[in-house]
């Protein structure tokens, strides 16, 4: 795993690349993992689109 000041950038991108090569639940793994460690930061946003969820973290339709 990267370690440093980008090693959540890096696992971030992992899991969108993971995602857009079709791989869905390593993907959805990998996001929920990260949000449930820092459920309000900077990419919360993102991980929470990865995981089909709006801002509110509810499901999408």
């Amino acid at each position: 795993m990267p370690r440093g000041p980008l090693s959540v950038e890096a696992r971030v991108l992992r899991a969108e690349a993971l995602a857009q090569r079709g791989d869905v639940a390593a993907s959805r793994a990998l996001a929920k993992g990260l949000l449930e460690r820092d459920p309000n930061g900077p990419h919360a946003r993102r991980l929470k689109k990865l995981l089909g969820e709006n801002a509110s973290g509810d499901k999408s339709p």
